[in-house]
């Protein structure tokens, strides 16, 4: 798969259009904010993007998923929070919102990824890979090998050596073998030594 090529931008306030395959329903301006050079972009979504955010979370952006119905309610919580709408229902375009809200038309995760990639300025990159746990959306915290001993496979402690912890949920992360399939999926052909 391929996925648009990183898009940069120093500006704060950026108009974007609906003019991208797959994409309706853009609203108003998209703000970008950067920090030490990172780029933080931070989403909601309806319960029927469940497998974007895991993805987008993998990738290490903020993402809430939202398990009421997507109303009035939902736009207030992303507009409170600053962030951008992602739903699959097309009528939300028509509603009055302050904010960014995209109408993600594709089923399949790749193309919605690939939408999402080439209609903001959010792509993969390894030093965001694998931050933010996947359950709660909480920044991960790095620990010692001996923080988890007794909490995961023995054979995973011989062969680990490096271990995050969610401060919320308290979910054990480790680098595995699916961290070389989801670089694969994402288009990451060079290897990191991030978790």
């Amino acid at each position: 798969m391929s996925f648009p090529r990183k898009r940069e931008s120093s500006c704060l306030n950026m108009l974007w259009t609906p003019a991208f395959a797959g994409v309706t329903g853009f609203l108003t301006f998209y703000e970008v904010v950067r920090f030490d050079g990172v780029l933080f972009v931070k989403f909601i979504a309806d319960q029927n993007l469940g497998r974007l955010v895991k993805w987008l979370r993998i990738m290490g952006y903020d993402t809430v998923l939202y398990r009421g119905p997507a109303d009035r309610s939902f736009l207030r919580k992303a507009e409170k929070e600053g962030r951008t709408v992602l739903t699959r229902r097309r009528d939300m375009a028509g509603r009055q919102f302050a904010g960014t809200l995209i109408v993600v038309k594709h089923d399949r995760l790749e193309d919605q990824l690939a939408t999402l990639m080439e209609a903001l300025p959010i792509h993969p990159e390894p030093a965001r890979l694998f931050t933010l746990c996947l359950r709660c959306n909480r920044s991960l915290k790095e620990v010692d090998k001996e923080e988890v001993s007794g909490q995961v496979p023995a054979y995973v402690l011989e062969t680990q050596s490096r271990f995050r912890v969610c401060p919320q949920c308290r979910g054990i992360f480790w680098p595995g073998t699916h961290r070389e399939n989801i670089r694969r999926f994402l288009g990451m052909s060079s290897p990191d030594h991030s978790l």
